[in-house]
């Protein structure tokens, strides 16, 4: 996002009938005019060519002509404390679409507390995609295209999770998936060598048989013995009835809308009780999706 003058984004575009083939400019200031050329179809969205007048990179420009990308089912404009309060204390880099919602629950006060009573945090690098919106089709789950997210393997987190022998739970279920495709990540490695993506289903068709400790000690491996101190994935594994969490014992979340992926997640780890849990929170009024209230669940095992 560090780019001068211009740049190009595949987007999902709104009002998509009032745009013909016209370029759109928005005047930000004396010296900003923001101008978007729309290009080619791709996949639900579509390539849009920026460019902008002034000595600013696309960052800057985005700070100023953008607003909080609120979920949709929120149905209203963003405000302006929407820029403190739908994102987490602990963000650090740019590039999600959208919060982690379910770590808007740790304020600094929480987050000191638990580490007074002897918790430890282990804080990943991920990035939410606008495909965790997107819902399920009518059809077989297996026909649904998962969303891949780009991720984030360090040396520092996962020796961090290596040398922590006891329970551990994901805070929201990108962390959790996050979490999961690195396993398969480091079973593809053994099994083949070489470090790649994940694709949806590999996590059902790779060796079952190989624990988190042995793939996440492979990833490390890796990373040491090619001098590496960081590297970037993406994932697209789908996780769905059936699937066995290898990672956690359990997930901090929030509640999720029928019909999406998120809910599959909750599920699959959970087994057949997902249904106590949301009957129990529909019938006390809790409140759902991003500003919603929270849980703690332990996964079925």
């Amino acid at each position: 996002m560090e780019a001068l003058h211009s740049i190009r984004f595949e987007c999902m575009v709104g009002n998509l009938k009032r745009w013909k083939d016209h370029p759109l400019h928005l005047k930000l200031s004396d010296d900003i005019t923001l101008t978007a050329v729309k290009g080619e179809r791709s996949g639900q969205g579509f390539i849009v060519d920026f460019s902008w007048t002034g000595p600013y990179n696309f960052s800057d420009v985005l700070n100023i002509a953008g607003q909080i990308p609120l979920p949709p089912y929120m149905n209203r404009e963003a405000e302006e404390n929407d820029v403190e309060r739908y994102q987490t204390v602990y963000a650090a880099n740019n590039g999600s679409v959208a919060a982690p919602t379910a770590g808007l629950h740790f304020t600094s006060k929480v987050l000191d507390q638990l580490h007074s009573l002897g918790h430890q945090t282990l804080e990943l690098t991920l990035h939410v995609g606008a495909g965790t919106f997107k819902p399920l089709g009518e059809g077989e789950i297996s026909a649904h295209e998962m969303h891949a997210e780009e991720i984030i393997l360090s040396r520092d987190w996962l020796k961090s999770y290596l040398e922590h022998d006891r329970e551990k739970f994901a805070v929201g279920t990108t962390s959790l998936r996050t979490l999961e495709s690195c396993h398969w990540i480091g079973v593809k490695l053994i099994s083949s060598g070489v470090l790649e993506n994940l694709n949806q289903f590999d996590a059902y068709e790779l060796n079952q048989k190989v624990s988190t400790k042995e793939a996440y000690e492979a990833l490390l491996d890796y990373l040491n013995e090619n001098g590496i101190e960081s590297i970037a994935l993406q994932t697209q594994l789908m996780i769905r009835p059936g699937y066995t969490m290898k990672t956690v014992q359990g997930i901090i979340t929030n509640f999720h809308q029928p019909g999406s992926t998120l809910l599959l997640l909750v599920s699959a780890g959970i087994g057949a009780q997902w249904k106590a849990v949301y009957e129990h929170a529909l019938n006390n009024n809790y409140r759902f999706l991003s500003y919603g209230d929270s849980s703690l669940l332990y996964f079925d095992r």
